[in-house]
């Protein structure tokens, strides 16, 4: 009988992205927006989120906010991800939108979350792996092809 080391070991392999994929499935998904003053959920200490809410001073989790003259800004940009594969509207309102954005291999489910604050004229963005400790970057670049977005619509 034959056997080869990589039989032996993709059965273990296939059960690691089963238990990723289920464990994905089964984290609550939601909207990040907190309290009266709608202000977006804190990171976790994790690396695999960005927030513009976040201190600057922390790099690793720090991203800098959407540039929005007026609050139609959020609602083209919420048109926008609506119709890129990938990103599936949860909630919107007037001021807030909540996507759910999927990755093509593995198919997991991580939280983009967008607040337009008047005072400022900004949009305040917070994107969060659900799952898994690193996103190598994911939702920083996520944050960043969005800004490329908008900036080429203004």
């Amino acid at each position: 009988m034959k056997c080869s080391l990589f039989s032996s070991f993709a059965p273990a392999g296939l059960v690691a992205v089963a238990l990723l994929t289920a464990t994905s499935a089964a984290v609550a998904n939601g909207t990040h927006l907190l309290g009266s003053e709608d202000a977006l959920e804190p990171c976790p200490e994790t690396p695999n989120c960005v927030s513009s809410l976040a201190d600057e001073a922390d790099e690793q989790h720090y991203i800098a906010p959407l540039d929005a003259a007026s609050p139609e800004v959020l609602a083209f940009l919420t048109e926008a991800l609506t119709e890129t594969e990938g990103y599936e509207l949860v909630e919107s309102g007037e001021d807030y939108a909540n996507f759910e954005f999927t990755t093509r291999l593995f198919r997991f489910v991580d939280d983009v979350d967008f607040f337009y604050d008047a005072e400022s004229s900004l949009i305040h963005v917070r994107s969060a792996s659900r799952v898994g400790v690193s996103d190598l970057g994911a939702n920083r670049k996520r944050v960043e092809e969005i800004r490329t977005l908008l900036q080429a619509t203004q």
